[in-house]
């Protein structure tokens, strides 16, 4: 961001290279830091500039402005120095001490922790608040208490008692946590409810339902995206909203499973392009059990009563007594060891002894 001078308006604006952002609005152009710049209006009022070109603070002209660290600025003039947080637009006496957890900040002043949303939310510290990352870094969650809820996170008159009842009710069912989700900056949220897939459920001030998922955009950064899913009413109850909510976590439960069986498949691949290179498998003998060595390396540990000698990629172990199985050389077992006794071919047959002779024949397939 940087100025430009209008001769016919003889005012200065506010340009991101060729593009405008604002008219010729101002005397003076204070300062420019980062996305913000500090002005001086046409009838000597200061304010904040954003890189949009909107005004988002405006002050009377006594008072100085000064950009500090962290999208803070200093306003002296008002009686006392105080500090302002561009984002939330919050006053603070003194500097808040900033802690990163993940992606998400929160500031930390007196007793007091304070998010870094344009809607802020507030909780008083107590012992043993401790926020909660999630492990993708989809949301944060953060403890909330009834005085959080009623002067920090509300965007209706106090008056409005049905509202506040209603809400007091579905924040009572997050069991104390409100979050933040990743890439939004605009409010704290509460944390109705976590899916078996990682995704959430969050519920806002107007007592709206959303289902997040993430994105990553081109720099890998985590973005979360919100669908309505649900709007509650004082009618609403939450076996109604259970009974909303049921598909999603439905569709949650198929995602892990295809994850799942994925997730599977690779791994499988990968042990099969192992067990290729397993060549020259042969048992060995360590106290009273038997294993597999392959090249001197032990692949199979002494857990056996006896090992037969591999046939390709196969062996015959005897767990217990008369409890024979089919094992890959890699230890994967094939077939349980149950059988009085098993033989093994190099086409791949395997005769399984049963009981008293009799016997069972199969092909070893993986």
């Amino acid at each position: 961001m940087e100025i430009y001078y209008d001769n016919g308006w003889a005012l200065w604006g506010l340009k991101c290279g060729e593009r405008r952002i604002t008219e010729p609005l101002f005397l003076e152009v204070l300062d420019i830091r980062g996305r913000w710049a500090a002005v001086r209006y046409e009838d000597g009022g200061t304010g904040i500039v954003d890189s949009n070109g909107e005004c988002v603070k405006r002050f009377p002209k006594s008072v100085r402005m000064e950009f500090v660290e962290n999208d803070f600025v200093r306003l002296s003039g008002l009686g006392k120095d105080l500090l302002m947080d561009l984002r939330s637009l919050l006053l603070y006496t003194s500097l808040p001490e900033s802690k990163f957890y993940g992606e998400f900040e929160l500031l930390f002043i007196g007793d007091w922790i304070y998010t870094r949303t344009k809607r802020q939310y507030g909780v008083e510290e107590k012992n043993g608040f401790s926020p909660y990352l999630c492990a993708d870094g989809l949301c944060l969650t953060i403890p909330c208490d009834e005085v959080s809820m009623t002067e920090h996170l509300q965007n209706h008159d106090e008056e409005d008692e049905p509202w506040l009842e209603q809400l007091e009710k579905w924040v009572d069912c997050v069991k104390g946590s409100a979050c933040l989700i990743a890439g939004d900056d605009s409010q704290a949220y509460w944390l109705y409810k976590k899916l078996v897939d990682g995704t959430i459920v969050i519920l806002d001030n107007d007592l709206r339902f959303y289902h997040v998922t993430g994105v990553r955009d081109n720099d890998g950064r985590l973005k979360a995206v919100k669908r309505l899913v649900a709007q509650a009413n004082e009618k609403t109850d939450i076996e109604a909203m259970e009974q909303l909510l049921e598909p999603i976590e439905t569709e949650a439960k198929v995602r892990v499973a295809e994850r799942k069986r994925k997730q599977e498949e690779v791994e499988e691949d990968k042990r099969k392009e192992r067990l290729k290179r397993m060549v020259g498998a042969i048992p060995y003998k360590m106290g009273n059990k038997w294993g597999l060595k392959v090249e001197g390396r032990i692949v199979v540990p002494p857990l056996y009563h006896a090992v037969k000698t591999p046939v390709e990629k196969y062996c015959v172990v005897e767990k217990n007594y008369q409890q024979w199985g089919i094992m890959a050389v890699d230890g994967k077992m094939v077939v349980e060891p149950k059988y009085e006794d098993v033989e093994l071919f190099e086409d791949g047959t395997a005769v399984l002894t049963v009981y008293r002779g009799k016997t069972i024949q199969m092909k070893i397939k993986e």
